[in-house]
């Protein structure tokens, strides 16, 4: 599989977990200047809804270290300022709760999901 078929099927695959878990996707691939969140999503498992802004990361292998290795103390800090763009350029409607959550997925040879770990809140550890 090509690097971006791999983090496509990570998306999708993530995108389906969080429906399964009665998450509502908002969006998809949002940029900003600031850089891009895959997935944004409500997770309504919470009183108040509360907006979740996902990173996925994909991996085939572990020779490049794991795939939460690679959210860097840089990378959350695009996050955070592409987070904070959307909320300024959301309506008013939408909650104002939020969170930063990482999925991190492993898939064998075949493009078959291996592992997938949901990392909740990953700002405060």
């Amino acid at each position: 599989m090509k690097p971006k078929d791999i983090g496509q099927k990570g998306e999708d695959l993530s995108a389906k977990y969080l429906i399964a878990l009665n998450y509502e996707i908002i969006t998809t691939n949002y940029h900003s200047r600031f850089g891009e969140i895959d997935l944004i999503a409500l997770d309504k498992s919470v009183a108040q809804f509360e907006i979740v802004f996902v990173e996925v990361k994909t991996r085939t292998d572990l020779n490049y270290g794991s795939p939460q290795e690679a959210v860097t103390f840089q990378k959350r800090q695009r996050l955070i300022k592409t987070a904070l763009h959307f909320l300024n350029q959301s309506s008013p409607k939408i909650a104002r709760s939020w969170r930063i959550d990482l999925i991190a997925i492993i898939l064998d040879g075949k493009g078959h999901l291996k592992k997938l770990q949901h990392f909740k809140n990953i700002l405060n550890g």
